[in-house]
């Protein structure tokens, strides 16, 4: 059975944990906009099978001056054993000293 009660949810991880209905794929793009310091990434990460668990992430990326980056996740889980699309979310804020 695949559930997501131990998994860190965003960019596949959750298929990673599933490897019983293996064999999984992972696809993605990321846009970098180096005046500006700026980032989008879309990535999709899913599994051969019809009815099994599809991943799609998206993420968005700043960083300021040379010390501080922040990034803002978002993810959709839809398939395997779960009853509903599960929306998930995650801001980061990473200090480089």
């Amino acid at each position: 059975m695949v559930l997501n009660s131990y998994s860190n949810i965003l960019a596949g991880e959750v298929l990673r944990l599933d490897a019983a209905n293996m064999p999984f794929f992972m696809v993605g793009t990321k846009f970098n906009i180096p005046s500006s310091k700026f980032h989008v990434k879309l990535q999709h990460a899913g599994q051969i099978d019809s009815g099994d668990l599809k991943e799609w992430d998206v993420e968005f990326g700043k960083q300021f001056k040379k010390h501080l980056n922040i990034n803002i996740k978002g993810g959709l889980i839809n398939g395997g054993d779960l009853t509903k699309k599960a929306y998930l979310g995650r801001l980061e804020a990473r200090y480089y000293f």
